[in-house]
């Protein structure tokens, strides 16, 4: 048909870490199978999948990877992400995928992190940042500008879209411990700690 799109780009997954853990076969379903199918289809019907894949196809022990870095998830959800990032390469019928590092948003009432801090901070609550855990963030209106700039230039094959500088919880914490200062005239207390001190399924 005429109105046929040129790409499609494949936001659907269960994106929590920890669901993914506690339910790697139902989230496999969805990640992979339903995924991978999904794909064959865009690819029968030329055209073409860009799928948003994760920085956590690696394993993290390095840091500051490459689209040239060897994968190495450690993760369910990074493993199920690398198991599709494989079938697109695979496929040789050309293909878009995009790894993002930590997306936030410019408005902290939409944003899953900041609001997050916000409410905990007007609660009076004592919150935990890591300070060994790296993230290179980017706001989401900047993710949405690289996949339309990419996919007008048919880009094919890896590309990372993340910020240009990486932050500790705890070094971004400071940013917005000032701008709460500044805005409600009060502190907030920030407790810093492991990434590995937070209970997570894996």
């Amino acid at each position: 048909p005429t109105d046929r799109p040129d790409v499609c780009v494949l936001l659907a997954s269960e994106t929590n870490i920890d669901e993914c853990a506690r339910n790697p076969v139902a989230t496999h379903n969805l990640n992979v199978d339903a995924t991978i199918q999904t794909i064959k289809n865009l690819i029968e019907d030329q055209v073409k999948p860009i799928f948003i894949s994760s920085d956590t196809v690696f394993d993290g022990d390095i840091g500051n990877y490459s689209e040239v870095s060897p994968p190495n998830p450690i993760l369910t959800y990074g493993r199920q992400k690398y198991e599709v990032e494989r079938f697109i390469k695979s496929n040789k019928q050309g293909g878009l995928v995009i790894r993002l590092s930590k997306t936030v948003s410019s408005d902290p009432l939409d944003d899953a992190m900041f609001g997050l801090w916000l409410r905990d901070a007007l609660s009076g609550r004592v919150i935990r940042c890591a300070n060994d855990q790296f993230q290179s963030l980017i706001d989401v209106d900047d993710v949405v500008e690289a996949i339309w700039r990419l996919a007008e230039n048919d880009a094919e094959g890896i590309y990372h879209v993340g910020g240009d500088r990486k932050w500790t919880r705890a070094e971004l914490f400071e940013d917005f411990r000032v701008e709460f200062r500044e805005t409600f005239g009060r502190d907030v207390v920030c407790e810093t700690c492991s990434i590995r001190d937070f209970q997570f399924a894996e």
